[in-house]
This record gives structure tokens, sequence and C-alpha cells, in this order.
């Protein structure tokens, strides 16, 4: 049984908060780069800000509402800025709303490497993945695997009573610590199935990782066989790959990590799972740092925008504008004699 893990997640939401404050706020700042420096990207705007938007929303989700997993159990609770405003009721809609929007920020980086993908390797297949067949296709899968969750937690969903008599039996008084907390849920005993999720995760986990070292192993390695057309078409293979390597470590990895707890029934794992999953809170910032980073139009605008508000004079400028004066002077002078 871990026993400081209430006390650690009662006193860190605060930090959490303001954490994803700034989170909130990089993205945002982002959010308006991409909505008007992207000329030169074309479509590709459109994929940067669905992935953005969704990792935006998740990030906000995880400081409101994230659920804490009391592994090797399928049980947990909220925490963060709500915690105390939320019941059992609302815990469930919320735990699904936050599940939701974590498939969406993983399939937004995932269809964003895609897209570059297939421009570098199948610039011919490219322009199916932009016509409006496919994008329905891309809704259509989401709104699959989000009824997928809302099916999964209303089959889970019993009376708060009920619920926290399954979670004394099957924990044999282990988790009755935890009863006080108003939205506690118990997902009863489905190891075979979060086995199964954890599993798939590890196949997605490392095909992910796999086509991000063929990737740079192409591009970088055997780059004269590659066409690449300009530095902005670079930035953004760049970027693509960056964000999604981010993605594998501070997404993918701690739901590995918490999936393989509850689905190997690893004891005693509950507070290092959720130290783990603190990692969430991360990808958000480092992803928004990378893109404004790798793509050199934002990089551009960026680095024009801090000369602005520090009042840094472009040492080229400067140069020129001193050369005209010492002239001006110059001419002055004579003009006298």
């Amino acid at each position: 049984m871990d026993l400081p893990l209430s006390f650690v997640y009662h006193t860190s939401w605060i930090a959490t908060f303001l954490f994803g404050g700034w989170s909130f706020l990089i993205t945002t700042f982002g959010m308006l780069v991409i909505v008007t420096q992207s000329k030169q990207l074309g479509t590709f705007k459109y994929f940067l800000l669905n992935q953005t938007f969704w990792a935006m929303l998740f990030e906000l989700a995880n400081v409101l509402f994230r659920p804490v997993i009391m592994t090797p159990y399928l049980a947990m609770y909220l925490t963060g800025g709500l915690h105390k405003l939320v019941n059992y009721q609302t815990s469930i809609a919320l735990t699904s709303i936050w599940a939701m929007l974590y498939v969406n920020a993983q399939l937004g980086t995932i269809i964003s490497l895609m897209n570059r993908f297939l421009f570098v390797f199948g610039p011919k297949i490219s322009i199916f993945i932009k016509n409006k067949y496919t994008v329905f296709s891309f809704i259509v899968f989401h709104i699959f695997l989000h009824l997928g969750v809302a099916y999964y937690m209303y089959t889970i969903t019993e009376t708060p009573e009920l619920t926290r008599q399954h979670a004394h039996i099957d924990s044999e008084g282990t988790l009755d610590l935890f009863f006080n907390e108003t939205s506690f849920f118990y997902c009863g005993q489905s190891n075979a199935m979060w086995k199964s999720w954890f599993f798939l995760d590890v196949v997605i986990t490392s095909s992910l990782l796999s086509s991000i070292i063929y990737f740079i192993i192409t591009v970088f390695i055997y780059k004269k066989k590659t066409i690449i057309v300009s530095k902005t078409s670079t930035s953004l293979l760049v970027s693509s790959l960056s964000q999604a390597f981010l993605n594998a470590i501070f997404f993918m990895m701690p739901a590995l990590c918490a999936l393989g707890a509850m689905g190997l029934q690893i004891n005693g794992s509950a507070l290092t799972v959720n130290i783990v999953l603190e990692l969430f809170h991360f990808h958000c910032t480092a992803d928004m740092i990378c893109m404004l980073y790798c793509i050199v139009p934002y990089r551009k605008f960026c680095i024009s925008l801090f000369h602005k508000v520090v009042k840094i004079e472009n040492p080229r400028t400067s140069t020129v504008w001193h050369a005209v004066s010492m002239r001006a002077n110059e001419h002055r002078s004579l003009n006298k004699f």
C-alpha cells in the first residue's frame, strides 16, 4: 500500500496549476504564431494547429482534473484545481474526457509526422492525406475511439457505495484509505484488457520510435537520394521528428508505465507511476518550444519579436545607419567651409 500517495498529490496541485498556466500561455502564443506566420507552410499549418490545439486542451485537463491511478488496482480519483468540486458521477465523465483528449493529442502528433513522411517519401501519395475524404476518415476514427472510451466508462459505472464495496473486497481493505475522496471510482478486475492495452501501447511506441530512426537515417545519411525543397521544408522535417520523439517520451512512456503496472499487477507501483505521469505536464511546453525553434519562419519571427521587446538593434542595420550618419556629418562639415 502506497501511503504517501494521497499526501503527494494533495500538496502539489498548486505547483501543477502554475506550471499548467505557463504551458497554456506559451501554447496560446504558439497558435498565434502558426496562424500569422505560416505563409510558407501551406496546408501543413492546419496539421500543426490540430496538434497544438489538442495538446493544449490535454494540458488544461491535466491541470484541472488529472486522474491519480492507484496501481496495481484499477482504481483512481481526480486531483487538480477542481478535485474538491467533483463527485463520483462527474469523475467518470471527466476521466472519459481526459482519456479522449489524450487520444486526440497523440493522434495529432502522429498525423503530422505521417504528413511529413509522405511529403518526403511519397509526394504523389501525400495529396490524398489532404483531401476531404481522408479528413472525414480521420474524424470518424476519432469519433469511434471516443465512443469506445465512453462505452467502457459507462459499463463500469456503479453507485458510489457499491464501487467502494467492490474495491474493499478486491483490495482486501488496501483502498479504504482513499474512500474519503468524493471522486474515487473503481474499474473492477479486468487485467486481461489492460494487458492487451499495454502490449498494444508497446507496439505503437516501438513503431513510432522505429519510424523516427528510419526517418533520420533516410533523410540525413542518404539525403542525396531524398528531395528536400527548401530550408523551410527541412525545418518542418526536423520539427516533426523532434515532436514525435517528445511525444514518445512525455506521452507514450508514462501511459506505458501506467498500463504495465495495471496489466502486470506490479505491487507498490502507485507512487512511481503517478510521478512518471507528471511527465504529461512537460509535453506541451517542450513541444511548443521545439516547434517555435525548429521551424524557420517561426524562429525568425520569435527572434525579431525578442529584438523589438528588448530593443536590440540588428547589427547589420546599425552598421549601415552608422555609416550613413558619418557621411552626413562629413557632408555638413564640408558645407561649412
